[in-house]
């Protein structure tokens, strides 16, 4: 997202959450359901048009609702307290700048090191509010996604909120310092663009559920 000419930190983040966003909803959250029959959906496509792609969603993607379960479980009860609460990463990042600051002065007879291996835990934090929302919008993506298909996510959507929710809260204002400096107000530059990707992920449930309704359409018939 560097290279994308941004004039601002504010503008990099957003473009960051834009393609992590991408990689989640795209990647993990629709492509995964299909990566076994790519090859044939891809044909299917190609003879017959998109209606096959969209019966292959309205397929698979209900036969995955324990998988996704399980992922919202493991970042409830696993991820959520190792990254966010026990802060794991800077912490390690904290335990090694005094031996890297070391070895640089020793590699390159730094004067004072001053810059060597300075506050690699802030960092560490760079990716923090783009990190936090693909977060947050992969797992409200699911419930959307799976709301009417598997109505039990909405219980574990829950859980993950009342986990989530206490520790952001504390974490924005006491722990996490955005790159821009402690206290700064993106004014709700961030609002926007995740109100348009949800829309995205909220038109991909519909013609998820459009699939298997026409699945269940032609099951019906055919009985």
């Amino acid at each position: 997202a560097h290279f994308f000419g941004y004039g601002s930190w504010t503008g990099i983040d957003r473009a960051t959450l834009h393609l992590m966003f991408a990689f989640n909803f795209f990647l993990v959250l629709l492509a995964s359901t299909i990566a076994g029959s790519l090859y044939g959906t891809i044909a299917g496509i190609l003879q017959s048009g998109w209606c096959v792609l969209i019966g292959k969603l309205g397929q698979t993607i209900p036969a995955q609702s324990s998988f996704f379960l399980n992922y919202l479980l493991q970042e409830a009860l696993l991820i959520t307290p190792i990254i966010d609460l026990l802060h794991i990463s800077p912490l390690f990042l904290l335990a090694i700048e005094r031996p890297l600051r070391a070895l640089c002065c020793r590699l390159f007879a730094c004067a004072g090191c001053a810059g060597c291996a300075e506050n690699l835990e802030r960092w560490g934090q760079r990716l923090t509010y783009p990190y936090k929302y693909s977060r947050a919008m992969m797992v409200i993506n699911i419930g959307v996604m799976y709301a009417c298909i598997a109505p039990l996510v909405v219980f574990f959507i829950l859980l993950w909120l009342v986990v989530i929710v206490p520790i952001w809260s504390y974490n924005l204002q006491y722990v996490w310092a955005p790159r821009q400096g402690p206290g700064f107000d993106s004014g709700g530059a961030f609002w926007p663009t995740v109100v348009r990707l949800q829309l995205l992920a909220l038109g991909a449930a519909q013609v998820v559920l459009a699939g298997i309704m026409l699945i269940n359409s032609r099951v019906d018939g055919f009985m």
